[in-house]
């Protein structure tokens, strides 16, 4: 079977992958054998926060929120990567790129609120 060689960038590409794909592995891996990461853990890594979060959907389930020290987007309303593990009880979710702090749920904000969620937030 023949190769075609690789270009210096897509060279770079394929690392990059490789590296988080690489971390999304081992980041499943650890918390298999140890349980789910804290919040405190996490923020003392400079995790994101990701407050009134709901389910979304991109063809794949995704978290959407408001989110804090994003290490790429900063803060504001954003939609992540596919989510992969959540657990709302221990407050963390892993998305395929990186970990988040769950913060308050959007709709028990619009429950105490009496609000209806609607596309795009609360009604």
């Amino acid at each position: 079977m023949s190769r075609t060689p690789m270009t210096d960038r897509e060279r770079a590409n394929v690392e990059h992958s490789l590296a988080r794909y690489e971390s999304l592995c081992a980041d499943l891996r650890d918390t298999l054998l140890h349980g789910w990461p804290s919040p405190d853990l996490l923020e003392e890594k400079g995790t994101p926060l990701i407050d009134l979060w709901r389910f979304g959907s991109r063809g794949v389930i995704i978290l959407e929120g408001e989110v804090a020290s994003h290490p790429v987007l900063g803060a504001g309303w954003t939609r992540t990567s596919p989510l992969l593990a959540l657990s709302v009880r221990a407050g963390v979710g892993r998305t395929q790129s990186r970990w988040y702090r769950l913060g308050t749920p959007l709709q028990q904000v619009a429950d105490a609120l009496g609000a209806q969620i609607v596309d795009g937030g609360p009604e």
